[in-house]
């Protein structure tokens, strides 16, 4: 297997908890738990004047704890089985550590990646992007940097499987976007 190849499919199975835990929030939606906005509707002021000031929601209804809750759990599980899987030889050859502490690892991937999405979400507000338009590039990797900053508590990865992760995840997240909108998962293709 030649290197580059080799990086993708370690970055890809690195990533797999927060790929999971991106996808989750839209997987899980119709549920009924936890479908609270994680800013339990409070503004921020903006736009301060002498005559007017005006109020805008710090994440939105989008963004809920049921979200937040499914994305890391999604990540604990998956984590789970690559911990299970980790003495398959083939798999032992994606894995950068071992998947002994699976339970901190998902933790780390599933709640790194949903909360740079709720970050990115934060800093789309006070852009004034409306709820589900685009803010390119941001909107494709925003996850891999949470669970890169997250995971660093416990593995730091290399320059060049976090490359290798930006252009992968950028990629393969405007692929199943695409997809879910025409199947009727997403209402947006971002």
């Amino acid at each position: 297997m030649n290197q580059i190849a080799l990086l993708l499919l370690q970055s890809f199975y690195l990533l797999l908890p927060a790929y999971f835990a991106n996808m989750a929030p839209v997987i899980f939606r119709k549920v009924n738990f936890l479908n609270i906005s994680v800013d339990f509707g409070y503004t921020l002021r903006i736009n301060k004047s002498k005559n007017k000031s005006t109020r805008d929601r710090i994440l939105g209804d989008h963004k809920t704890w049921r979200g937040l809750f499914f994305a890391t759990v999604a990540g604990i599980v998956i984590a789970y089985f690559q911990y299970l899987a980790q003495d398959n030889s083939f798999v032992s050859t994606l894995k950068l550590f071992p998947y002994d502490n699976w339970l901190l690892i998902g933790f780390l991937l599933g709640f790194g990646a949903i909360l740079g999405d709720l970050a990115k979400s934060f800093f789309k507000r006070r852009l004034h992007i409306n709820d589900g338009k685009p803010l390119y590039i941001f909107d494709q990797i925003d996850y891999v940097a949470g669970a890169y900053l997250f995971l660093a508590f416990y593995y730091v990865v290399s320059l060049e499987i976090v490359i290798a992760s930006v252009v992968m995840s950028f990629v393969l997240t405007v692929i199943v976007n695409h997809i879910s909108f025409y199947l009727g998962i997403r209402k947006e293709k971002w």
